[in-house]
């Protein structure tokens, strides 16, 4: 009896993570996304925190208007983040997401994992995802 009941919980739990990772963010209720960046093979002295990377970025760039929001979360993995206890590797992309709701929701990546805010979930970095972010070459979102 135990041991279904374990089984039920931890199904119901890994339903209920999939599920908070497919509605993490809603292009409808984005209200502004800032972006902070530092470019991908800038050498530290230090590891940098997202809000290193915040204060200080190489680019900086806003997104408001909704259609450039949605195709901006088109580029993002959401769906893919898995749970982990590793500690984040050294920042470079910061992703801020102002929510019409008044909160803030944020992504942070080094050169090889995308993570929550809270480094609870993260996602294998692609070279896609770094040509993506890589703005001293191109522009957001072409």
């Amino acid at each position: 009896m135990r041991i279904r009941f374990l089984i039920v919980f931890l199904v119901l739990s890994l339903a209920g993570l999939i599920q908070a990772r497919e509605t993490l963010i809603k292009a409808e209720d984005v209200k502004e996304v800032t972006i902070s960046f530092m470019p991908w093979k800038t050498q530290t002295n230090r590891r940098l925190s997202a809000e290193d990377i915040r204060s200080n970025p190489n680019y900086r760039f806003s997104v408001r208007m909704p259609w450039d929001i949605k195709a901006l979360l088109k580029h993002l993995p959401l769906q893919e983040l898995k749970p982990t206890t590793d500690e984040p590797g050294d920042t470079r992309l910061v992703i801020d997401f102002q929510l019409a709701n008044g909160s803030r929701m944020t992504l942070h990546a080094s050169q090889f994992y995308l993570y929550t805010e809270d480094c609870t979930f993260r996602w294998r970095v692609t070279p896609k995802f770094k040509r993506f972010f890589r703005f001293e070459e191109m522009s957001l979102l072409k």
